[in-house]
């Protein structure tokens, strides 16, 4: 650098030589993070922030170099230039078994996006939570790189009830009335009433896996056509029907009260619902469906309404926890197998015109079929 003074008639041409450095507090940070950046050697500093101090403190999104030029006393400049490299933070997010829990029961949460995770009950990726009351959970996740972020979630503790009562004001409702599934978890006992279909026998077997105790006398069926009911496929529901597929598996049923207006038992409605131990089934009913009741092991109070007057197919097979069932006078078919693996005695009314029963065996009206022998008969048998 050159400096130039005018001694009168001399002038002198001087050599300033000016140099500049910088130095940062650090050249690598985390996103977010701040760097302190000073420079030497000058008597003024404009920066290329536009700062004119000594020092500069810098927040950069990016990765980004930053200049500075230097003015001795003397009026020469220099310049210097310093990079902060900017590093990215894990994303942090969260994942949760539940977010809405029932008082006394659990959830676990699961963070992910990061190397090392640290909350303020431990460290890992996961832990399980049974707050007594709602609560915010923070993790702070760290990076490979060193870098940190926090994450946080909020589990709503509820009141749940084990016994409830609701009415559906309108048909396929009733997943609205408890959109809560930890609620749905704790109920074992609902009554029903209002007007339902087949959606929401779904919502019964599907979404309320611990009940056991059901009262639909107050409800009355009316149909639906879609692909939202209890089959696995788009059909047709018809009203005053248990629709098919209602509580089939559904095995810690225990009881059930079914509406006073019920005229059928849909295809496969019972079917294995091994906890269930007695059933009252309407005066109304007139048909009892394909396996309707199969291998409801563990039932051993039926009633066959006097209107009946078609049993399905394997309506009871395997209802081997029965010890007689009567056959009314109204019956006129009786599908192949619907006593199939079944051990109890079949009586049948004597007033009926298509079927009569000797000694608990089952025959057509003038025993030259053999229809279903109970497997609880042992040894010889001899056929009328």
């Amino acid at each position: 650098d050159l400096a130039v003074a005018n001694y009168g008639s001399t002038v002198s041409v001087l050599r300033n030589v000016l140099s500049i450095t910088i130095s940062s507090s650090s050249t690598s940070i985390c996103a977010g993070a701040t760097a302190t950046i000073t420079a030497s050697g000058g008597s003024t500093y404009a920066w290329s922030t536009s700062a004119t101090t000594e020092a500069i403190t810098v927040t950069p999104s990016t990765t980004t170099t930053y200049t500075v030029a230097g003015t001795s006393a003397g009026g020469c400049i220099s310049t210097a230039q310093a990079t902060v490299t900017v590093n990215p933070s894990p994303t942090v997010t969260f994942t949760s078994t539940a977010t809405t829990i029932c008082k006394g029961t659990s959830t676990t949460l699961i963070a992910s996006g990061a190397n090392s995770y640290l909350w303020s009950m431990g460290s890992g990726n996961s832990q399980s939570v049974s707050p007594s009351a709602t609560t915010t959970y923070i993790v702070t996740g760290t990076g490979g790189n060193g870098c940190t972020s926090t994450a946080s979630t909020i589990v709503a503790v509820v009141q749940c009830q084990n016994t409830i009562s609701l009415n559906s004001a309108s048909a396929g409702s009733l997943s609205t009335l408890i959109t809560n599934q930890c609620e749905r978890n704790a109920i074992t006992s609902l009554t029903l009433t209002g007007t339902i279909d087949t959606r929401d026998f779904k919502t019964l077997r599907d979404s309320m896996p611990q009940l056991k105790s059901i009262d639909l006398s107050g409800a009355t069926i009316v149909a639906y056509t879609g692909t939202n009911g209890t089959a696995y496929y788009s059909t047709s529901y018809p009203a005053n029907e248990i629709p098919q597929y209602a509580f089939n598996y559904k095995s810690n049923l225990t009881n059930i009260v079914l509406p006073n207006s019920t005229k059928s038992i849909g295809d496969d409605a019972f079917t294995s619902c091994s906890g269930l131990t007695s059933l009252n089934i309407p005066s109304m009913v007139t048909k009892i469906g394909y396996s309707a009741f199969s291998f409801s092991s563990n039932l051993t109070s039926l009633n066959i309404p006097s209107k009946v007057d078609s049993i399905g197919g394997q309506a009871f097979r395997g209802c081997n926890g029965l010890s007689a069932i009567t056959i009314p006078s109204s019956v006129i078919l009786i599908g192949d197998g619907a006593f199939w693996e079944f051990a109890a005695t079949i009586n049948v009314d004597a007033n009926n015109t298509n079927y009569s029963s000797i000694d608990g065996v089952l025959f057509n009206k003038l025993q030259t079929v053999l229809i279903q022998c109970p497997t609880s008969k042992m040894g010889i048998y001899s056929i009328p």
